[in-house]
């Protein structure tokens, strides 16, 4: 009979429980006007997205760290081969790896994060480990944005 009460009272929480805290999701789609979705799945508080590209001018690898948090992206750290102009110059904390230079603890918050996409480039954002979109989901040249909605 205890063991009935249990699961009563938490079938009956469950409700409660989610219906109190909004599913939020990433989503990665045109920018406006279209904001056609290419993309689209649930994401969770702290969840980390890892967005990387190629650099079209020194053709190095660039990944940027963000977390999620409420409905914003916040960027913790970014890795790349080289620095210099455009990159953040102030960051926390600082390591080196090779010829990767890693800049933590950047805190800079985004309601989305946006970019024109390349193909050539090849645009990837990993959440879990796992590919989120298949960088020719998207057009070429489109005005792409990343947002939790």
């Amino acid at each position: 009979m205890i063991a009935r009460r249990g699961v009563l009272a938490a079938a009956l929480a469950l409700p409660l429980l989610t219906s109190a805290t909004p599913v939020a999701a990433l989503v990665v789609r045109e920018q406006r006007p279209g904001r056609r979705e290419f993309a689209r799945i649930p994401a969770g508080q702290g969840d980390i997205v890892e967005f990387s590209w190629i650099h079209s001018v020194d053709g190095t690898p660039w990944t940027e760290f963000y977390r999620v948090a409420g409905r914003e992206l916040v960027l913790d750290c970014t890795e790349m081969s080289l620095t210099g102009a455009g990159t953040p110059s102030s960051a926390p904390e600082v390591s080196y790896s090779g010829d990767q230079t890693r800049m933590c603890g950047l805190d800079l918050t985004f309601d989305a994060v946006r970019w024109i996409h390349s193909r050539a480039v090849d645009h990837r954002i990993v959440v879990g480990g796992a590919l989120l979109i298949a960088p020719e989901a998207v057009p070429h040249h489109c005005r792409a944005e990343l947002a939790v909605v």
